[in-house]
């Protein structure tokens, strides 16, 4: 693994930060070609190389703005987001593809790309709460 750069607090306590390059699979990288920055010992951010160019963060990911959106494209296929926008969080497709909410690897619930819903088990209610279709109670 060879390091590119090293960024040194030299304050009591600093930490030290370094991007290094894998020219093969050593302790901290997975495959030659990955792209590290490390706090000492722990990988904070990686990008897979090889035209893997999978992206594995240590911490949570925060996006801040107005209107902050995070996009999943998918090649020719469906475009999925999650956007904060004013008062209101948005999950959902924003192409014509159906949305799928999955649990314990099996499928749930599905939107169509109409907005037709399906789920694949019972709904269940606690008998102190009602449905409602159309006008009437059921």
């Amino acid at each position: 693994m060879h390091t590119i750069l090293t960024i040194a607090n030299t304050a009591s306590g600093g930490q030290t930060w370094k991007i290094h390059s894998a020219s093969s699979s050593s302790a901290p990288a997975i495959a030659a070609g990955d792209f590290l920055i490390r706090n000492g010992s722990t990988n904070v951010f990686r990008l897979g190389g090889n035209n893997n160019y999978q992206a594995n963060f240590a911490g949570d990911i925060t996006v801040t703005k107005s209107s902050a959106a995070i996009q999943v494209n998918e090649s020719g296929g469906a475009t999925t987001k999650m956007v904060a926008g004013g008062s209101l969080g948005y999950i959902g497709t924003y192409s014509n593809h159906a949305l799928q909410l999955i649990t314990n690897s099996t499928l749930a619930l599905t939107v169509n790309a109409s907005g037709s819903v399906s789920f694949t088990q019972s709904i269940y209610l606690p008998d102190s709460k009602s449905a409602y279709f159309g006008t009437g109670s059921d």
